[in-house]
């Protein structure tokens, strides 16, 4: 992940949201789905991130419902 992160900053991309291995374990649906509607708000990505996990979290407590993405960019 840290070489996507860095590739990503090289590029000029400021914010990069990278799925963890293996992908099936973790259901991704909750927390993208919250984020890109938070994104759609106006919300900046961090902000967006944190409340995502927020409502992924209470859907799903589980980790495997809310942790396998990761969040790399401005906070």
């Amino acid at each position: 992940m840290d070489t996507l992160a860095w590739a990503a900053a090289a590029a000029g991309v400021s914010t990069i949201v990278i799925g963890r291995w293996p992908a099936d374990a973790f259901t991704l649906d909750i927390v993208e789905t919250a984020f890109h509607g938070e994104l759609a708000k106006g919300a900046a990505p961090a902000a967006a991130w944190r409340t995502a996990v927020k409502a992924a979290r209470e859907k799903s407590p589980a980790p495997a419902g809310w942790a396998g993405l990761r969040f790399i960019g401005a906070s």
